[in-house]
């Protein structure tokens, strides 16, 4: 394929998801996980309120330092300890499910079939295991190579202190790079039904050969994510110029932006998939 057409495809992928915006219930999977993460943010916000404290205390000294159990320090590192909850525990935990069900859900919109929450998650769930542990491993290698990346050197570690937005930034292309090579894996285990081993051949093999569009149909609409977590590097300074409640409502917005960006990216990997092997 040449540049021109690599160009068409990736502008017809990215027309195909927002196309799809029309269909509402292909939103119901990303507003699922969104409410889950509000839930995890209110938990954040009364982290101190017993029996809440007993958990969250001691994962945010974990997470963060002692410090952020005041107020309003704790403010500071809420954008901070928000990111590494979602990590940590939401994304390797859950974000699987509302992933493979969206697939589902886009594929048959495309294919001008039936597009229902409720049958989609039930699908999914059936291929849980597989799902999970394609998953898991996307989430182990993105995690070993962020921390390899971290302590590489000295170096690093002290360019990273002084300039903490070109560290993000880097961090962010770098890892785009680690995801590339499993972003077709949940459209292997449920629209070809394969299991954990030929989901990641096949997926690995789609990527090699589309590699410069899978990276791009990941990385253009990550930017808005990354602006926002540019942004929220400046807390301490929001903070103390406005008030603590604007971090939450920024928060807030990062959520919705999630829900978004996650949106046009399934889409689009979703009609990659299907024009590729369809």
């Amino acid at each position: 394929m040449d540049l021109v057409a690599r160009i068409n495809t990736l502008l017809w992928t990215w027309i195909q998801s927002l196309r799809s915006v029309k269909r509402i219930s292909l939103f119901f999977p990303f507003l699922l996980f969104a409410l889950l993460q509000f839930g995890l943010l209110l938990l954040l916000i009364f982290f101190y309120l017993p029996p809440l404290s007993v958990l969250l205390i001691p994962l945010i000294r974990l997470f963060s330092m002692e410090g952020a159990l005041h107020y309003p320090q704790f403010y500071f590192f809420m954008p901070g300890l928000f990111s590494q909850f979602n990590g940590w525990i939401l994304n390797p935990l859950i974000s699987w499910l509302f992933v493979g069900a969206a697939t589902l859900m886009f594929a048959g919109w495309y294919r001008g079939g039936p597009v229902k929450t409720g049958p989609a998650l039930g699908r999914a769930m059936k291929r849980a295991l597989p799902l999970f542990t394609v998953g898991l491993a996307e989430w182990a290698v993105i995690r070993v190579v962020m921390l390899l990346f971290r302590h590489l050197s000295t170096s690093v570690l002290k360019w990273g202190a002084q300039s903490p937005r070109l560290f993000i930034l880097a961090g962010f292309f770098i890892g785009i790079v680690f995801i590339v090579p499993f972003a077709y894996t949940s459209a292997e285990v449920v629209l070809r039904d394969r299991g954990i081993f030929g989901a990641l051949r096949g997926s690995f093999g789609l990527a090699r050969r589309n590699l410069g569009l899978t990276y791009l149909l990941f990385a253009v609409p990550s930017l808005i994510l990354l602006a926002m977590n540019l942004f929220l590097q400046s807390a301490p300074i929001i903070v103390t110029r406005t008030s603590p409640t604007v971090i939450v409502v920024l928060l807030v917005f990062q959520i919705i932006m999630t829900a978004a960006v996650n949106f046009l990216i399934v889409g689009a990997l979703t009609a990659l998939y299907l024009r590729t092997t369809e």
